[in-house]
């Protein structure tokens, strides 16, 4: 039986791991609690998984990711010189 996702996301936090290669490798080793799943994503999919960087507890490069795939999203439709300046870019940098 694993944790509640809530309390699972809270031992992985606290574990500070930057991505999820080195989750990879924490799930590798004998450290892992096995209330803990290798697989959050299969088994918490529909109890409040939120993607890994959630999982991991990096929000704040989440917003930054969000934002920069925006920006080259748009870039990629030509519309990079009005991100740039005025409203698109305001809004592009307030939504992340």
């Amino acid at each position: 039986m694993f944790r509640s996702y809530k309390e699972a996301r809270k031992f992985v936090h606290s574990l500070k791991l930057k991505n999820k290669n080195e989750w990879k490798q924490y799930c590798k080793s004998n450290e892992k609690p096995n209330d803990i799943p290798s697989l959050p994503d299969k088994i918490y999919r529909n109890k409040g998984w939120n993607g890994y960087l959630d999982w991991l507890g990096n929000e704040a490069k989440r917003g930054r990711e969000l934002w920069l795939g925006k920006y080259f999203s748009a870039k990629q439709r030509g519309e990079s010189s009005e991100i740039h300046r005025g409203r698109k870019y305001t809004g592009y940098k307030n939504r992340g």
